[in-house]
């Protein structure tokens, strides 16, 4: 015979743990006027506790009373058949061979609510009044209401009203600096709806197809509305866009897209967010030897996912990597949630640092760039040393001197200065056709705009656009002799019979120095 009394739990402890409504006990009709003792436990049906199940809530009680039975044997099982045995009262009785008394106990079960009959079955709330509006949906001992499509639950779970959703196609546009973010922004609803607007920021209203906004960078295309397919009732869904182009920093913010049908509206945020480097050094020039620093500050929409690089380009060569290593240190620090610092510092400059340094942002969204210029301030050249002159003639000579080559001190030109006492001076510039090369030795002839037997005093000095350097030390030079032009106011001026006195003035450019003149005569 089923016995309940295994149980160790108090009834107390298993009527609180289902939460069920406490059933009534059934009056039991005592064949005897003996009552033993009463016991309260909880029940086991078939293995399984009513609690376990969910659906069956009971109150278990075992009476032991004592009947005279005389010489008669008799005992009995209640099978409770159904569901756990169902909810019916249940009676157990077992007889005793030892005693000439028999056990009677019985057990009462109820329902939770939500479940009905001798076997606890679901009830089908949805099949009678259930006072869902649109849509009513069964569940296991209970039940629950939705709406159509574009409609949604008012707070007393039964009852519906027109709804308007607003979407945006992305929540967050990263853009760079002078770039172009399309919004697509649509509303849904059961009811068409109209009226959509966005709003910028700074609270400025787009309404109208065309150009808004600061420096007409907004754009606002017109309304489409189209009719979506639904199973139960009609769905409409509007689309707007706007366009912002050529994106300013100041454009970074929150805008929103608004739309309402009828008594309802909602809103949408959108943020935009313009990345960009803000700032960077002037070109840096810096002299030879000398610490050279390179700043660049970057506006990003994440500084955790952003990293710094720096690229190092001479001309319009390949670009190389630029580490920290040796002398030179590259550090970037984080001055605020959207704002990143980079500095490229050279701790001693020389020529092989001259050239354009590229600072490198890559945000996770965006590839921000920004050329900075490294000069190497440059010196004026060495003065050129071993100046000679050969080759000299009458009007001609060569010069020759040597030119002392640095790198930071690059000759663009050689300024040869010619002077005389008797003579006009002049300078005489000479290009050089042969820069970045190492020292070496210069020619130079000069074959015009010089006279005869003239003293001269050659220097030369090297120059570029910073200055020229000081002259070299000076090479005196006499061109050689020339024919001297003819003699100058010649006449006769007394006549004889056997003789003629002439007189002729020295010529003006002699040429040298006039040791005899020839006088030719005809008979």
């Amino acid at each position: 015979a089923r016995n309940s009394v295994n149980k160790t739990r108090s009834f107390h402890e298993v009527k609180e743990e289902m939460q069920c409504q406490t059933a009534h006990m059934l009056p039991l009709a005592l064949v005897s006027t003996v009552v033993l003792v009463t016991l309260f436990s909880a029940g086991e049906v078939d293995g399984q506790s009513c609690y376990a199940q969910g659906a069956c809530c009971y109150t278990a009680y075992t009476t032991a009373l004592r009947y005279q039975m005389g010489s008669s044997t008799s005992s009995y099982d209640c099978n409770c058949g159904g569901w756990w045995g169902g909810c019916d009262t249940c009676y157990s009785t077992s007889y005793h061979s030892t005693s000439e008394y028999y056990v009677q106990s019985y057990q009462q079960y109820s329902c939770c609510s939500g479940y009905s009959g001798n076997t606890c079955s679901d009830i089908n709330e949805c099949s009678g009044s259930h006072g869902c509006e649109h849509k009513c949906h069964n569940t296991v001992g209970s039940y629950y209401c939705t709406c159509n499509s574009g409609w949604v639950l008012l707070s007393d779970g039964r009852n519906c009203q027109v709804s308007i959703e607003v979407t945006t196609t992305q929540d967050t546009y990263v853009l760079t600096d002078g770039g172009t973010a399309v919004v697509n922004c649509s509303a849904t609803g059961g009811v068409a709806p109209t009226n959509m607007t966005f709003h910028t920021p700074t609270g400025v209203l787009l309404t109208d197809t065309g150009s808004h906004g600061p420096g007409d960078r907004f754009y606002l295309g017109s309304t489409t509305l189209t009719q979506l397919n639904t199973s139960d009732s009609p769905l409409y869904q509007a689309w707007h866009t706007l366009t912002i182009s050529g994106a300013a920093f100041e454009d970074s913010g929150t805008y929103t897209c608004s739309a309402a049908n009828g008594t309802v509206e909602d809103t949408a945020g959108f943020d935009i967010f313009v990345e960009g480097i803000i700032e960077v050094s002037d070109a840096v020039i810096v002299k030879y030897n000398q610490t050279a620093e390179m700043e660049c500050l970057a506006l990003v929409f994440s500084t955790e996912s952003s990293t710094v690089t720096w690229w190092w380009r001479e001309g319009t060569g390949n670009s190389t990597q630029v580490v920290s290593e040796g002398g030179t240190v590259i550090s970037t620090e984080v001055l605020g949630p959207d704002q990143l610092k980079s500095v490229l510092s050279i701790e001693v400059v020389d020529t092989t640092h001259d050239g354009v340094y590229v600072c490198v942002v890559s945000t996770g969204y965006n590839k921000l760039t920004a050329d900075l210029l490294l000069l190497l301030e440059k010196e004026h050249p060495h003065t050129p040393v071993n100046l000679t002159a050969s080759g000299i003639g009458p009007t001609w000579l060569t010069l020759e001197w040597t030119a002392i080559f640095v790198e930071h001190k690059p000759i663009e030109k050689y300024i040869i200065a010619q002077k005389s006492p008797s003579a006009y001076d002049r300078n005489i510039t000479l290009e050089n056709d042969k820069q970045g090369m190492p020292s070496l030795s210069i020619r130079h002839n000069i074959s015009s705009d010089m006279l005869p037997f003239t003293n001269y005093s050659f220097s030369v000095r090297a120059c570029n656009h910073i200055g020229c350097s000081d002259e070299s030390k000076p090479v005196p030079v006499t061109t050689l002799q020339d024919l001297p032009t003819e003699p100058l106011s010649f006449s006769a001026v007394e006549t004889q019979s056997t003789s003629v006195s002439l007189q002729w003035k020295e010529p003006a450019m002699p040429n040298g120095i006039i040791v005899h003149y020839h006088i030719d005569y005809k008979p």
